[in-house]
C-alpha cells in the first residue's frame, strides 16, 4: 500500500457539514444581536410609553393619607401636577421604604420626579425624567364620593385619593396623537 495524500471524500463533506453548522451559528447570533439592538433603541415614543406605564404603576399603588407611614402621604393635586407617596417596590431603589413621586406639567415639558424614601422620610435618591411634549396640556382629578362625581381641576381632600387622575390635552382641538389622554386609577380594585 501507498500513503495517499489529500481529503477523501468523506473527510471534505465532514468539513463542509461543520463550516455550514459554524456558519448557521455566526448568522443567527448575528440576527439575534440586531434584534436585540432594535427591541432596546429607544425612540421618543417608546421614552413616553415607559413614562406613562411608570406612572400608571405608581398612582395605582399611591398611598392613601390614611395609611400609617412615619412621613407624610398626601396627595396633592393642583392645575399643573401632583404629587403622592407609593409605597411600591422599585428595582432602582431596592432599599427604599417608598417613593415620593411629584408630576410637573410646563408648557413643553413633563417632569416625574421619584423620591426614594427611608424608614424615616429621609431623601436617598432622586430621578428625573422629562418627556418633552408639543401641546399644553392639563392634569384633573375625579371624584366619585361627592356628590355630583365629576372632573375636579384641583384635588383638596386631605384623608382620600383621587378615584382616577387624568393628563390630557388642555383644548379638544389639541387631542391627537402627540399626547393621547393618559387616565390612571389610584387604587387597583
Amino acid at each position: 500500500m501507498t500513503p495517499r495524500s489529500g481529503l477523501g471524500l468523506f473527510e471534505l463533506l465532514v468539513a463542509l457539514a461543520l463550516l455550514a453548522m459554524i456558519a448557521a451559528g455566526l448568522a443567527g447570533s448575528l440576527t439575534l444581536a440586531i434584534g436585540l439592538f432594535d427591541r432596546t433603541s429607544v425612540t421618543q415614543d417608546d421614552a413616553m410609553l415607559a413614562t406613562r406605564t411608570r406612572l400608571r404603576g405608581w398612582l395605582a399603588t399611591a398611598a392613601p393619607p390614611t395609611r400609617l407611614v412615619p412621613f407624610p402621604a398626601r396627595f396633592i393635586g393642583v392645575e399643573d401636577g401632583f404629587s403622592f407617596v407609593t409605597v411600591s417596590d422599585t428595582p432602582f431603589a431596592p432599599d427604599a421604604t417608598a417613593l415620593r413621586v411629584a408630576v410637573q406639567v410646563t408648557d413643553d415639558t413633563l417632569r416625574l420626579t421619584a423620591t426614594a424614601l427611608d424608614d424615616t422620610g429621609n431623601v436617598m435618591d432622586t430621578w428625573t425624567t422629562l418627556v418633552p411634549v408639543t401641546i399644553p396640556l392639563s392634569v384633573s382629578y375625579f371624584d366619585e364620593t361627592r356628590e355630583p362625581a365629576r372632573w375636579r381641576a384641583r384635588w383638596t381632600r386631605q384623608a382620600a385619593l383621587p378615584s382616577l387622575v387624568r393628563i390630557a390635552p388642555a383644548s379638544p382641538r389639541d387631542a391627537g396623537e402627540d399626547w393621547p389622554e393618559f387616565v390612571a386609577r389610584t387604587v387597583l380594585r
